[in-house]
């Protein structure tokens, strides 16, 4: 699944803008999954997350998805991926319940 979408992470309890730019579900040999973002423009890699079940994800109003991070152990992330349209980040949140 990929989609443009706006990234946000939560920092000192405010969300911070990481950039824009396509986010997608990268799956993997052995039924494993990762959510990949890269920032329009640069290229820069601005999200680089596995996908597992214990992974907290919610839909934030009608546009937004909100999850977690665990890719480093000690200091877990929370993201804001915010979409144009509501049917995108409903196919995100339903792509991310296929992934996991």
């Amino acid at each position: 699944y990929l989609v443009r979408a706006n990234l946000f992470v939560l920092l000192e309890q405010q969300w911070r803008e990481r950039g824009f730019g396509n986010i997608h579900i990268n799956l993997m040999k052995g039924g494993k999954a990762r959510l990949v973002m890269r920032q329009e423009g640069s290229l820069k890699l601005i999200l680089n997350t596995p996908l597992v079940w214990q992974n907290p994800y919610a839909a934030v109003g009608t546009r937004a998805v909100r999850f977690m991070s665990f890719a480093d152990v000690d200091h877990p992330q929370v993201y804001l991926a915010r979409f144009s349209r509501v049917d995108e980040a409903e196919g995100f949140v339903s792509s991310l319940r296929m992934a996991v």
